[in-house]
């Protein structure tokens, strides 16, 4: 059987990476606007909440974390509104 590390440990790693940058913008009313303070604090309240619904999710026991969290990462930039999702910096820092 394979062992994966914890959604949160893999989660955690990721973001002290890295997964708001300054080149983000954010599209409010089809208007774009840098990423602020309130745009990081949104975004962790949206990391926090797909993070506690993947984890009740028993459909997810057997996915690899890392994918999850990659996941977790890009639902939570789209719903905090930053115009891309998947930008050059989270390619080079994972690989997808």
């Amino acid at each position: 059987m394979d062992t994966y590390p914890i959604i949160y440990d893999v989660l955690e790693i990721l973001i002290a990476q890295g997964a708001i940058f300054t080149s983000d913008t954010i599209c409010i009313n089809n208007l774009s606007h840098p990423a602020d303070s309130s745009t990081l604090e949104e975004f962790e309240k949206y990391l926090d909440f797909f993070q506690l619904l993947s984890c009740q999710d028993f459909r997810l026991v057997n996915m690899n974390p890392y994918l999850i969290c990659c996941s977790i990462i890009s639902t939570s930039r789209m719903y905090t509104r930053i115009q891309n999702r998947w930008p050059q910096e989270l390619v080079q820092l994972t690989g997808l």
